[in-house]
C-alpha cells in the first residue's frame, strides 16, 4: 500500500506516527460496548418490520411510502451489525495489519444502511418519547386515524402512546449504533501507522483544524482584503467616470505700460527709485507690503519699482530685502509675502484643504494594498481611515496680510478652499514639482503613472477618503524645462496662488 505515501514527488506531511495496539484496543472496546444495544436494536427492529409487513394499510396512504424500506433497512443493518460484532470481534485478534482498513469499510457500510433506514423513519416518526403523548394526532390527514392509533389496532393490547413509543424506541437505537458504528469506521478506516500515509489516523484531524480554522483564517487574511480593495477600486474607477467638478478662476489681464501716456509727477524720486542700488537699501527698512502700496501711487512709480521688462528678477530682489527675515512666511489667502510684524491674526474657522495639502501622500496601487495585507483584523487604513480632520480646531488663529483681513471672510474661505482643489490636483498629475522631479509613491519611491491615486494620511496612517483627492488621473504631467513659473502679484489673481 505504498500508494498512500504520495504519488510521484508529490508527498504528504508527516503526521505522528501511530501505534496498531491502540488502534485494535479501541476497536475492541467500542465493539464490547455497542453489542447490548445492538442486539436489543435487532430484536425490536425485526418487531416492528413484522407488524409494518404483515398489514399492507400501514404502508398504504396517506401514511408514507417509504414505511417498509425504512423498517427493512434498520432491521437488516442492525441483525448484520449485531453478528459481526462476534466476527468481527475474533478476525480483528487474529489478523491485524492492513486487513483492518477492510474491518472499517464494512463497518462504515452498516453505519449507512443504518443511517438511511433511520432517515427515512424520520419523516413519520417524532424524535423523542415525550411527544409520543400526541400520537392520536400525529400527522393526521383528513378522517384518517395516525399511524400509530391504526398500528395500535393491530397490536397486542397497545394504545397509540405505546404503539408510538415502540417504534421510537427501535429509531433511538438505531441512532445510538450509528454513532458507534461511524466512530468504529474511521479508527478501522484510517489505521496505517506511517508517518506520511493519507491513512494516518492523526490527519483527518488535521484536515478538521484546517477546514474549521484554517479556512475562515484564509478568507478573513487573504480573499477579504482583495474584495475590499477591488471594491475601492470600482469606486474610484466611477469617479473616474463622472468626471471632476471644473473649476474656474477669475484672472485678471496682464498689466502693460503704457509709456507713452505716462506722466512723471515726482521726477526727483523717480529717478532714485530707479536706481536698483538706491531702490535696494530703501527696500531693506520696509515691508513688501508697503512696496506694493507705494507702486499704487502713480504708473511711473510703478514703473520704476516694478519694471515690466524686468519684473521676475526684481520681485526677487525685493522679497530679499523686505520684511523681518527671521519670520517672513506667504498670505495664507493671497500667497503675498508677509511677514509677523505686517499681519493681522482673526479668529477663523479652518480649512480643510490645508490639512489634506500637508499630511496627504500619493501611494500606488501595489504599496496601499500591503497596508490592508495580510491582516485578519482590519487596522490602519483598513479600518477607520484617517480620522486627524475630526480632531482639527474648528477654529484657529490665521495670519493675513492687511488687504485679505478688508475682504469677507466667507467669500475669501471659498475662493481659498477652491485653490486647494486644485493644488491637490496638481500634486495629483506632479504639475507641482520642480523641473528634473518626477511624482512619486510615498513608500516605495517609484515613479507614480497614470491611474487610481490612493491618499494616505501620513500622520495616523489611515487613508483619506475625501473626496478633495483625485480619485484617478489619466497620465502624470512633467514640468517643461526652462519653463519659468509665472509670478502672481497682488493686483492679479492667477489661478491658485
Amino acid at each position: 500500500m505504498s500508494f498512500l505515501l504520495g504519488c510521484g514527488r508529490w508527498k504528504l506531511s508527516k503526521m505522528p506516527k501511530a501505534d496498531e495496539n491502540g488502534t485494535v484496543g479501541c476497536i475492541l472496546v467500542l465493539r464490547f460496548c455497542e453489542v447490548i444495544t445492538a442486539a436489543v436494536l435487532a430484536f425490536a427492529a425485526k418487531n416492528t418490520l413484522h407488524l409494518v409487513k404483515s398489514h399492507p394499510e400501514l404502508q398504504a396512504p396517506p401514511y408514507d411510502k417509504h414505511v417498509l424500506l425504512s423498517q427493512s433497512l434498520v432491521y437488516v443493518g442492525g441483525m448484520t451489525t449485531f453478528v459481526w460484532m462476534f466476527v468481527g470481534f475474533i478476525l480483528i485478534l487474529i489478523w491485524k495489519g492492513p486487513i483492518i482498513f477492510i474491518y472499517g469499510l464494512l463497518d462504515l457500510g452498516l453505519g449507512l444502511v443504518l443511517s438511511i433506514g433511520a432517515g427515512l423513519q424520520g419523516n413519520y416518526l417524532p424524535a423523542t418519547h415525550a411527544t409520543c403523548k400526541h400520537a392520536e394526532t400525529w400527522q393526521v390527514q383528513d378522517n384518517h386515524p395516525s399511524f400509530f392509533h391504526l398500528a395500535a389496532t393491530f397490536g397486542k393490547g397497545q394504545d397509540a402512546k405505546a404503539s408510538c413509543n415502540q417504534f421510537v424506541t427501535v429509531w433511538i437505537l438505531a441512532v445510538i449504533v450509528i454513532v458507534f458504528q461511524m466512530i468504529t469506521a474511521y479508527i478501522g478506516i484510517f489505521c496505517d501507522t506511517r508517518e506520511q500515509s493519507i491513512l494516518n489516523p492523526y490527519r483527518p484531524f488535521a484536515w478538521f483544524v484546517i477546514v474549521i480554522f484554517g479556512v475562515p483564517y484564509w478568507i478573513a487574511s487573504y480573499s477579504s482584503p482583495r474584495i475590499r480593495f477591488g471594491y475601492r477600486f470600482v469606486k474610484k474607477v466611477i469617479r473616474r467616470i463622472r468626471g471632476m467638478e471644473k473649476l474656474e478662476f477669475e484672472e485678471a489681464p496682464k498689466y502693460t505700460p503704457n509709456y507713452s501716456n505716462m506722466r512723471i509727477s515726482a521726477p526727483n524720486l523717480q529717478r532714485i527709485l530707479n536706481i536698483e542700488h538706491l531702490l535696494l537699501p530703501i527696500a531693506a527698512g520696509l515691508h513688501y507690503d508697503d512696496l506694493l502700496n507705494l507702486s499704487l501711487t502713480s504708473k511711473a512709480i510703478r514703473e520704476s519699482v516694478f519694471p515690466d521688462g524686468d519684473m521676475i528678477y526684481r520681485v526677487q530682489k525685493l522679497k530679499a530685502y523686505t520684511c523681518n527675515e527671521d519670520s517672513r512666511f506667504k498670505c495664507l489667502y493671497c500667497n503675498k509675502q508677509v511677514c509677523s510684524d505686517c499681519t493681522v491674526v482673526r479668529n477663523l474657522p479652518s480649512l480643510p484643504g490645508a490639512h489634506h495639502m500637508t499630511f496627504c501622500e500619493a501611494y500606488c496601487s501595489k504599496c496601499y494594498f500591503k497596508t490592508i495585507f495580510p491582516s485578519v483584523s482590519r487596522r490602519g487604513a483598513d479600518k477607520l481611515g484617517c480620522r486627524c480632520l475630526l480632531a482639527n480646531v474648528s477654529i484657529q488663529d490665521q495670519r493675513m496680510c492687511h488687504a485679505c483681513n478688508l475682504k469677507d471672510w466667507q467669500e475669501l474661505q471659498a475662493e481659498r478652499s477652491k485653490r486647494y482643489v486644485q493644488q491637490l490636483r496638481d500634486r495629483a498629475t506632479g504639475a507641482d514639482l520642480p523641473e528634473g522631479t518626477t511624482l512619486e509613491c510615498a513608500k516605495c519611491r517609484g515613479a507614480l503613472k497614470g491611474g487610481a491615486r490612493w491618499w494616505m494620511c501620513s500622520k495616523c496612517k489611515g487613508e483619506c477618503v475625501s473626496k478633495i483627492h483625485p480619485a484617478w488621473t489619466e497620465k502624470v504631467k512633467r514640468r517643461v524645462k526652462g519653463k519659468e513659473k509665472e509670478e502672481k502679484s497682488w493686483l492679479s489673481v492667477v489661478r491658485y496662488y
